[in-house]
């Protein structure tokens, strides 16, 4: 019997250090080595970042960014995805620049100064730009500013054929910091994770850039930065493709655990606890799903240290089953399994109790035919002590993970509050509140007629 898979994802995982992606990038030179004043770089993202269950969000940059033959400073342009609105916006921003000008343009975001990873000016739109579709920026030196000694430098973008699609604005900038002298393209995610798997996968295509209507001359393509996480660039049709994060494929989902908490006030002990379990449906796979493998169970701890159990019903391949099993502090399990083929629509109470010092038995009550079912006793030590006064309704998947949520079979149980048994006396318990364990698909849980918690899991929606 796989039961245990579950007893170790009741406990909180340990926090670890956030991690990232390294910087994939590419860089050019202006050819001949001058200013230029005019740049043209073309777009294509392959794949747009969708996070899944289990990542962070999908906040991806697509830059260029652009040297100046004469000033230390320079600016960058490029395409993002964002987790907040407007969700995908085009920008332009220089360091170290006099102004901003943004008059009559549309979805305009932002258009001022900007600070924190040095000062500047910035504008940037929505730009509700598509995955597989061919964009160019054109950035041009427009008109002087004879006063401030400063040129007007325009961005817009324009699709495959070269037709204006959108402006995104100008920014003035000291005449002596002369023209463009080279760019640097790159992808950047910024945000944090715990691991590389939250990380959403990213894929670019960044064309040739053209200076002043000549090609750049190719310097080198790489990832940037000692970072654990994927990122890939290499020249690809002229240009560059880079790539960052974890694809969909390479990451199985895990279901959550499901949990009622119920809590017995005033009382330091219990010799035993038994709760009423209804089954309303018995899982069976659909097309593309995997065979139904879950735990429904009654779950508790002791007095006495770390030791922690359950009692409780599965379903698996290998059949159906009524489980009870103890973790000791050295992390092993003791089990006591026999089969037991329970039925949908019926009512069932599995119970734990001690029968003598570390000796406990377990039960099942099948209410259809009256009759209490002998799962098993098992020998503990009896320093672990009682049962402690707060005990926790669970359903869980103990089988293989998918790929996706929906190949999950639908499973839907119900438990009413569980009793407290001490000294001959059946003690109710207090409402502890619903929670989730760990992992990507979420179950949905509701309280129904005031003392009943319902768990539903997997897919499709109950019909």
């Amino acid at each position: 019997m796989a039961v245990m898979a579950v007893s170790w994802s009741l406990r909180a995982l340990p926090a670890q250090a956030s991690v990232a992606p390294g910087l994939p990038h590419a860089d050019w030179a202006t050819p001949g080595g001058g200013g230029a004043t005019e740049l043209r770089v073309a777009y294509n993202i392959a794949l747009d970042p969708v996070a899944q269950p289990w990542q962070r969000p999908a906040n991806v940059y697509w830059a260029n960014q652009f040297h100046l033959s004469s000033s230390p400073s320079g600016g960058y342009l490029g395409l993002q995805t964002r987790s907040y609105p407007p969700a995908k916006v085009a920008l332009f921003s220089w360091w170290n620049a006099l102004d901003a000008s943004c008059p009559s343009v549309p979805n305009l975001v932002a258009c001022g100064p900007f600070d924190g990873e040095g000062v500047g000016y910035t504008a940037m739109v929505a730009f509700d730009w598509q995955p597989h579709t061919d964009y160019t920026f054109r950035l041009w030196r427009g008109d002087r500013d004879a006063s401030r000694d400063a040129y007007w430098w325009n961005v817009e973008i324009q699709d495959g054929s070269g037709a204006r699609l959108a402006p995104v604005g100008a920014i003035l900038v000291p005449s002596a910091s002369g023209g463009i002298s080279g760019v640097g393209q790159w992808t950047e995610w910024f945000g944090n994770a715990d691991d590389c798997d939250q990380i959403p996968a990213a894929d670019a295509w960044f064309g040739r850039p053209v200076l002043d209507g000549t090609a750049a001359t190719p310097i080198g393509v790489g990832v940037g930065y000692s970072a654990p996480c994927p990122a890939q660039a290499e020249w690809v049709d002229g240009g560059s493709r880079q790539r960052i994060g974890t694809s969909i494929s390479s990451r199985p989902l895990t279901v959550q655990v499901a949990r009622t908490m119920w809590w017995h006030p005033g009382t330091t002990t219990l010799e035993g606890s038994a709760a009423w379990m209804a089954i309303g449906n018995d899982p069976k796979a659909a097309a593309g799903q995997l065979a139904p493998a879950y735990l429904y169970a009654h779950a508790f701890s002791f007095t006495g240290g770390t030791a922690f159990g359950f009692v409780g019903l599965t379903t698996t391949p290998a059949g159906k089953h009524a489980v009870f099993t103890v973790v000791g502090p050295d992390g092993k399990s003791r089990d006591a399994v026999v089969p037991f083929d329970w039925k949908a629509g019926r009512f069932y109470v599995p119970m734990v109790h001690q029968l003598s010092p570390g000796v406990w038995g377990a039960w099942v009550f099948d209410q259809t035919g009256s009759v209490w079912v002998p799962i098993g006793t098992l020998n503990l030590s009896p320093s672990w002590g009682l049962v402690y006064p707060f005990t926790t309704s669970v359903a869980a998947w103990i089988g293989p993970n998918a790929q996706s949520c929906s190949a999950y079979p639908r499973a839907d149980v119900y438990f009413n509050r569980p009793t407290g048994l001490n000294g001959g006396q059946a003690l109710d318990p207090a409402f502890g509140g619903h929670s989730t364990g760990a992992g990507d698909c979420p179950p949905e849980i509701s309280t129904v007629s005031g003392t009943w918690a319902r768990f539903q899991m997997g897919s499709p929606a109950l019909t």
